[in-house]
C-alpha cells in the first residue's frame, strides 16, 4: 500500500506569491487593487493597529515594514 503525499505545487506557488508581495517595495499589488476596485488603502506599522477596524471601514490595510532604498538616476 503506497501513501500519496499531497501535491506541493500549490503550496510552492503560495510561498512564491507571498515572497513577491513581501519584496514589492513599490506596492504595485496595492496600486493594482486600488485601480481595480476603486477602494482605498491605509498603510500601518505592523501590530500597532486593529486591522479589523480598517476592513470594517472598507479600507485595505497595508503593513509597512520599512522604507527600502530607492535608486534615483
Amino acid at each position: 500500500m503506497s501513501s500519496r503525499l499531497p501535491d506541493k505545487r500549490p503550496l510552492e506557488r503560495l510561498v512564491e506569491r507571498a515572497e513577491e508581495l513581501y519584496r514589492d517595495d513599490s506596492l504595485s499589488a496595492v496600486s493594482a487593487r486600488k485601480e481595480r476596485t476603486g477602494g482605498k488603502a491605509v498603510g500601518y506599522m505592523p501590530i500597532y493597529v486593529p486591522r479589523e477596524l480598517l476592513h470594517a471601514q472598507g479600507v485595505m490595510p497595508v503593513g509597512i515594514m520599512g522604507g527600502g532604498e530607492v535608486e534615483t538616476a
